[in-house]
């Protein structure tokens, strides 16, 4: 990407400076790099190229300080600038089309979430209503936050996969499902490690909310005796998807069918029409980005047998004789 082309040459001139870099000065550096999102972000939206709909990043530190210059200095100027552009040629409601931010595998923290759900509360943050967040640095002191910032947000769809959410207290995880999702459609749990005492509050909440569409539960260690009483909540929700790849207390034929049942019932009761031929946004996303070669950490990089979460140390492995 680039801020002026040669058009004679048909070069693209380095965006950040060599010779800053050979320096060694971090605090011009990191004044750079943040001014260079910005400039990255103004030019993707602006004029034009406002009508971009995704902004995805990955395997870039995102620290609070660069998400609030990117968001702030950036991002949601330059949706004002086009909100106010399509609101004078229509005389109408602007119609602007970013609708998903999806930053994966840049070890955003509690902090950094609370400024991006602060840019997201913001009037041009509302045009943003789906947040992928996998694999970052977010635990079970993050449902606070959540919790509190996500119904300022307009967010209907959002993505933990990844983050290890795992919590010995089941009362902030209860608040998060209850109030924090109250206006979500489609969530993404996968991967989270939850325990088994907020998989018990998982499945007692999921008739309780209304809006949810979509559930993702990918890899999570779901009891075997706890799928019966899956099965009776699935019923009594409104859930038209539910994903239990990896669960491997969950695989039984029988169990998926029943639950695909349940789902396909419950779409055909569904008045909204959009949701009669959809399945899950976030699987599509996740997909594509696969296929550009975006993997997370956690699934790459490690030899056979090895996986997230787990204790994977061969010393502790008996031996073999």
């Amino acid at each position: 990407m680039s801020m002026g082309v040669d058009v004679q040459k048909e070069t693209y001139p380095p965006l950040l400076d060599c010779d800053l870099r050979s320096k060694g000065n971090s605090f011009n550096m990191t004044n750079k790099v943040n001014g260079f999102m910005c400039q990255i972000v103004r030019r993707l939206l602006y004029g034009r190229r406002y009508y971009i709909d995704l902004i995805h990043v990955d395997n870039l530190l995102l620290s609070p300080e660069r998400i609030h210059y990117f968001f702030f200095s950036g991002l949601l100027s330059s949706i004002e600038e086009a909100l106010t552009k399509e609101a004078r040629k229509h005389s109408a409601t602007s119609l602007v089309h970013l609708k998903t931010i999806s930053f994966s595998i840049c070890k955003i923290t509690s902090a950094g979430l609370l400024i991006l759900l602060a840019a997201l509360s913001t009037k041009p943050g509302h045009q943003v209503t789906c947040l992928d967040v996998s694999y970052n640095l977010l635990t079970e002191s993050s449902f606070f936050c959540l919790t509190q910032c996500l119904p300022l947000t307009n967010l209907t769809m959002l993505s933990l996969r990844g983050n290890n959410c795992h919590g010995e207290t089941s009362n902030t995880f209860r608040e998060l499902l209850l109030e924090g999702f109250i206006s979500l459609e489609e969530i993404d749990l996968g991967w989270t490690d939850l325990t088994y005492k907020q998989i018990c509050v998982l499945i007692e909440c999921i008739p309780q909310m209304k809006k949810m569409h979509v559930l993702l539960l990918d890899g999570l260690t779901i009891p075997i005796e706890k799928t019966t009483a899956i099965t009776k909540a699935v019923s009594m929700s409104h859930l038209f998807h539910v994903s239990f790849y990896g669960c491997v207390n969950c695989q039984s034929p029988i169990f998926l069918q029943r639950i695909k049942d349940i789902c396909d019932a419950n779409r055909e009761a569904c008045t909204q029409h959009e949701w009669h031929n959809r399945e899950s946004y976030l699987t599509s996303l996740f997909k594509i980005s696969a296929e550009r070669g975006v993997t997370p950490p956690s699934m790459s990089a490690l030899p056979a047998g090895y996986g997230p979460f787990t204790t994977n140390d061969p010393s502790l492995r008996e031996a073999e004789f």
